[in-house]
């Protein structure tokens, strides 16, 4: 059982540490600002309430995330574009449940402000997205692309 849950840990330390993962964070990184800004200026410049802006902010920026992903992360044909996309954004609406159940406890309960909500939930998130994106959206062609590279 410990060798086991050994071989595990190590598993999972080395696909944080994989190229795949560092271009994940990146991308996430720079759709986590592009999110946090817009959330700021819907909420402050333009009045929206934060849930609101939490919404509105993530499914632009999840658009941009898959295409960052689809294309650069995990090396995905054009052809499959739809059914990935289908399940992206179902990756990305059970984290919006996810996010707007944390934002509301953070922000209503323990009385967090909800910029520092949004940077708590949002890395929480990442690795959450990470392992459906790459098991479930991405997953039929993580395989061609690990062929192909063994080929090389």
């Amino acid at each position: 059982m410990i060798n086991l849950l050994q071989k595990s840990f190590y598993k999972f330390c080395s696909l944080l540490s994989s190229q795949q993962f560092r271009r994940f964070f990146i991308f996430g990184l720079t759709c986590n600002i592009i999110y946090t800004v817009s959330i700021y200026l819907l909420t402050e410049k333009i009045k929206f309430h934060y849930i609101a802006s939490v919404v509105i902010a993530l499914i632009y920026t999840s658009f941009l995330g898959f295409c960052l992903n689809k294309f650069y992360t995990f090396n995905t044909s054009t052809k499959t574009f739809f059914p990935e996309l289908i399940k992206y954004y179902n990756v990305m609406f059970s984290g919006l449940l996810i996010n707007v159940a944390w934002m509301f406890i953070l922000v209503e309960v323990f009385k967090l402000w909800y910029m520092a909500s949004v940077v708590i939930v949002s890395a929480g998130l990442m690795f959450y997205n990470f392992f459906l994106h790459k098991y479930w959206s991405f997953r039929g062609l993580n395989n061609k692309h690990k062929k192909d590279n063994k080929s090389r």
